[in-house]
C-alpha cells in the first residue's frame, strides 16, 4: 500500500502462478492484473531467465522520473529443481524427478544435488540483476532484497522437502539485504519476514512507529527478538532460542501443542509451559493484533 501510494512504477513477476500462494488476494491485493506477470515456458528455469529478461527490459523503459518497485519469484530452485546443462556442477543429480517411481531414501544425494545445481541457476540470474543494476548506475540507489518462502529437507531429520514439518532445514531461508548507503554486516541474531517491513518502511519515508503495523523488528536498529512465529497452513509456531511449540491455528489450546527442543529433539512440554507461560500467551496475543 505505500509503494502504491507514493507513486512507485511496478511490474511484479512470477514463474509460479500469482493465485498460489495467493499473493494477488494479499500483499498484491491493491494491484491491478495487468502488472501481474506469470512465466508460460514449459521449464522452471527456462521461466526463471525469461522473467529476468522481462524484468531488465522494464527498469530500462520506466519512467525514469518515478521511482520503481520490480518483485520475481523464482522456482528453479522448487522441486523438481531443474536447471540448464550448464548448471551441472554438482554430480550424480536426478534429470527427471519422478515422484512415483523415485527411491527417496537411495535417490536423496542425488536429489540434493538437484537442489544444489537448481541454486546455482538462480545465482546465474541474480546476477544478471545485479550486474545490470551496477551497469546503469541504480545498484547505489536501489534496495535490493534477497529471501526464500521456506528452506528445504533433505531427509536430515526424516524428511524431504518442505510444508511437512518444522524443522530448521525448512523453516530457515537466506536473507541478503542491500541498502544504499550501508556498509556490510553480518547479522547472527534470530530474525523473520516480519522484520522486513519495520526496516524498509522507515527508509521509505514512512514516519508511523513500525509496532502499529507490523511484528517485526528494525534489522539495523531495532532490539533483539526473544521469539518469532512461523506459519503453514493451518498451524502457527513458537520459536525462540531453546523451543519451538506448534499451536493448531483454529483454537491455541496450550493442550494441543507439540513441542521440541529449538534443534528439533523431543522436549517436555510440562517445562516449557512452566518456563514460558507469560511470554507464549504475549505471543498468541500479538499473532492476532491485525486480525480483521
Amino acid at each position: 500500500d505505500r509503494i502504491l501510494d507514493a507513486g512507485y512504477e511496478l511490474n511484479l513477476y512470477t514463474s509460479a502462478e500469482f493465485s498460489f500462494p495467493e499473493l494477488d488476494k494479499t500483499v498484491f491485493a491493491r494491484v491491478p492484473k495487468s502488472l501481474l506477470h506469470e512465466g508460460k515456458a514449459p521449464e522452471r528455469w527456462r521461466r526463471d531467465r525469461e522473467n529476468v529478461d522481462a524484468i531488465l527490459s522494464a527498469i530500462e523503459r520506466r519512467d525514469a522520473s518515478k521511482p520503481f518497485f520490480t518483485f520475481m519469484f523464482f522456482e528453479s530452485p522448487h522441486a523438481p529443481y531443474t536447471f540448464p546443462p550448464e548448471c551441472a556442477l554438482t554430480k550424480p543429480y536426478v534429470a527427471d524427478l519422478n515422484y512415483l517411481t523415485m527411491d527417496l531414501h537411495k535417490d536423496i544425494g542425488a536429489i540434493k544435488n538437484s537442489y544444489i545445481n537448481a541454486c546455482r541457476h538462480l545465482d546465474t540470474q541474480l546476477d544478471r540483476i545485479f550486474v545490470f543494476l551496477r551497469e546503469k548506475q541504480l545498484l547505489e540507489s536501489t534496495i535490493v532484497i534477497v529471501t526464500g518462502d521456506h528452506g528445504e529437507e533433505f531427509m536430515e531429520k526424516g524428511r524431504w522437502g518442505h510444508h511437512s514439518a518444522y524443522t530448521e532445514e525448512q523453516i530457515r531461508v537466506p536473507l541478503i539485504l542491500r541498502l544504499p548507503g550501508v556498509a556490510p554486516a553480518e547479522i547472527d541474531r534470530m530474525t523473520s519476514h516480519l522484520d522486513l517491513p519495520a526496516t524498509i518502511l522507515p527508509r521509505l519515508g514512512m514516519k508511523t512507529p513500525a509496532e502499529d503495523y507490523s511484528l517485526g523488528v528494525d534489522l539495523l536498529g531495532g532490539p533483539p527478538r526473544a521469539d518469532l512465529a512461523v506459519s503453514g497452513w493451518t498451524e502457527v509456531v513458537y520459536v525462540d532460542d531453546a523451543y519451538k511449540a506448534v499451536f493448531p491455528v483454529k483454537s491455541y489450546n496450550m493442550a494441543k501443542r507439540e513441542v521440541t527442543t529449538r534443534e528439533d529433539a523431543p522436549a517436555d512440554k510440562s517445562a516449557f509451559l512452566s518456563s514460558r507461560r507469560d511470554r507464549v500467551g504475549e505471543f498468541l496475543k500479538d499473532l492476532r493484533r491485525f486480525q480483521r
